[in-house]
């Protein structure tokens, strides 16, 4: 996989399939910290105010986004 790639188009989801990071994201939902969980979506490209949105978003409602 190649870092490089513009995923700029790419939905969160999209992104999180292309680097390989869904079971990561599960396992930092599942610890309940937002910290935990706006580092995946850094990892999946975010940008640091769009992985903080998204992350409070998820943790806020988890059912609402698929997690538990």
């Amino acid at each position: 996989m190649n870092d490089d790639t513009d995923v700029r188009a790419m939905t969160v989801n999209e992104r999180l399939a292309y680097f390989q990071l869904f079971d990561a994201l599960d396992t930092a939902v599942a610890s309940r910290r937002l910290s935990n969980v706006t580092k995946v979506l850094l990892e999946a490209k975010l940008t640091v105010e769009q992985a903080h949105q998204t992350a409070v978003a998820i943790l806020d409602n988890p059912a609402r986004h698929s997690f538990r």
